[in-house]
């Protein structure tokens, strides 16, 4: 069967008209940035054989912990990880709660390993893509910053804030230019489907609208940048509860496959379309389950992944 997002979706849902400028490319190298939102789409490249890393340093949802990410990244400084001791343990507040240690020079040891590797997957992307969650934040009190993570830290120790509109926006011009600065890649900007309910629908629906309203000036602002509608497929085109995770907040598979084959549909060359086409095979062999065949039958079904595989790469490679 072909792979199309109308074989996904009810016929007789509304379908957003999304100019297709065709960005995206074979051979294209992948970096995503943002909310887990990101991760999901980051890995659907990676599960068709796609050149793809997505947040070296975890989740992240707001813009300014983007930017502090980015920034540390591009400069090493270790002003920008948002190091605190805590009960003996120190933890870099600004990247996810893995990062903490009881010493501090094997933390900023391991985070720098880390930002290295990243550096070059960014040097070396054709294609960045950066995904807004929510412009709430919070602020450690004792560093009097905004971070990205309170890493299970007592609530009691950070104040919740609202970021402006201004803010936003100057925070997004500063990634653009941060990015420009060290990359020729394409800059794409989207807004993550997922309801921050903690938040409230009221200030979740506030929150969205600030981050479109900034990621629209900076598109007209700079015409290099581009908006890829995620938030708007997901709440216009599938408007429906069954296409939620169970906590009503998150998209569920069938959802988020369906805002990427609409990406893909929308954004890429023919050879791009075609070789994900193609890779949906290899894709639903990897995906298949092997419980019940025999131990033969298992390595001749391994085999033929790998024949696939092979395949996929001999293509890949050729352009």
């Amino acid at each position: 069967m072909k792979l199309d997002s109308r074989t996904i979706r009810d016929k007789e849902q509304i379908t957003i008209d999304i100019p297709n400028y065709q960005d995206l490319k074979l051979n294209d190298k992948f970096f995503f940035i943002g909310s887990c939102f990101s991760t999901e789409m980051s890995s659907r490249l990676s599960e068709r054989l796609i050149q793809t890393v997505s947040n070296p340093f975890g989740v992240v949802f707001n813009p300014i912990t983007i930017f502090n990410q980015l920034n540390y990244i591009f400069s090493g400084d270790d002003n920008y990880l948002g190091l605190t001791l805590h009960e003996g343990k120190w933890h870099a507040l600004n990247l996810s709660n893995k990062f903490q240690s009881e010493n501090k020079d094997d933390l900023i040891e391991m985070v720098s390993n880390i930002r290295e590797t990243a550096l070059k997957n960014i040097i070396e992307s054709s294609q960045i893509i950066i995904t807004l969650g929510t412009t709430f934040t919070w602020r450690h009190l004792k560093l009097n910053s905004i971070i990205g993570n309170c890493h299970k830290i007592a609530q009691s120790e950070f104040k919740k804030e609202k970021t402006s509109y201004q803010r936003v926006l100057e925070s997004l011009e500063t990634i653009v230019w941060l990015i420009a600065k060290l990359t020729q890649a394409k800059v794409t900007f989207t807004v993550s489907p997922v309801r921050y309910l903690r938040d409230g629908i009221i200030n979740n629906t506030a929150s969205k609208a600030i981050l479109r309203s900034a990621i629209e000036d900076l598109t007209e602002q700079n015409n290099s940048i581009s908006y890829f509608p995620s938030y708007e497929i997901f709440t216009e085109e599938l408007k429906d509860s069954r296409y939620y995770k169970n906590d009503l907040a998150h998209p569920n598979e069938w959802a988020s496959d369906y805002i990427f084959l609409r990406w893909i549909e929308t954004q890429s060359n023919h050879e791009f379309h075609k070789y994900i086409q193609e890779a949906q095979q290899y894709y639903l062999m990897n995906n298949h389950k092997t419980e019940k065949l025999s131990a033969e039958q298992k390595v001749e079904w391994l085999s033929k992944i790998e024949i696939e595989k092979a395949r996929l790469y001999n293509i890949y490679s050729e352009k």
